[in-house]
């Protein structure tokens, strides 16, 4: 079901507005969550690329190719994707390194990439992440529920802190 050929729908001029990996937080090894473009009905995409045009009021999520089209930039929709697969492909290093529990401090910690990253449950039941020492995410001002959730965080910490270090190298 494709809008290629609907009249009132503009072929040039639209604007990416976002990129989803719409596998990012399902379980490993289970079903991705696959949508359809918008544009050309192709099923099974897994990166979303969001567009915005002026003269429309709603957003558009379809594939890389119809994004390249719409957009008429041939380089940033495959490269916005690629930054995405890689992400993903980081992620799933990152989890392949278990956590350690020690029932002294009753937290969980791993070293990664020469980086300790640890979590920590609360008295008051919420978990927070600590990252080169430091309480980078609070227990009270931003209440992580659940330790899943505090395992993104610390993926999410360690990730910004890499690609900030990268781009000072540079």
């Amino acid at each position: 079901m494709g809008e290629w050929n609907r009249e009132g729908i503009p072929h040039k001029g639209w604007k990416c507005i976002d990129v989803i990996d719409l596998a990012e937080y399902s379980e490993p090894g289970g079903e991705i969550p696959y949508e359809q473009c918008e544009m050309c009905g192709n099923e099974k995409i897994r990166f979303a690329h969001v567009m915005k045009h002026p003269k429309l009021p709603d957003e558009f999520h379809v594939g890389c190719i119809c994004a390249e089209k719409m957009t008429e930039d041939y380089v940033n929709p495959r490269r916005c994707e690629n930054e995405l697969r890689n992400r993903a492909s980081r992620r799933r290093n990152f989890n392949k390194v278990q956590w350690r529990y020690n029932p002294e401090k009753e937290t969980y910690s791993k070293k990664y990439k020469g980086e300790y990253i640890t979590i920590m449950k609360s008295r008051y039941e919420n978990w927070g992440v600590f990252f080169a020492g430091q309480r980078i995410w609070d227990f009270e001002r931003h209440k992580i529920r659940t330790f899943e959730e505090a395992e993104n965080i610390a993926f999410y910490i360690f990730e910004k802190y890499h690609t900030t270090r990268e781009e000072r190298e540079y």
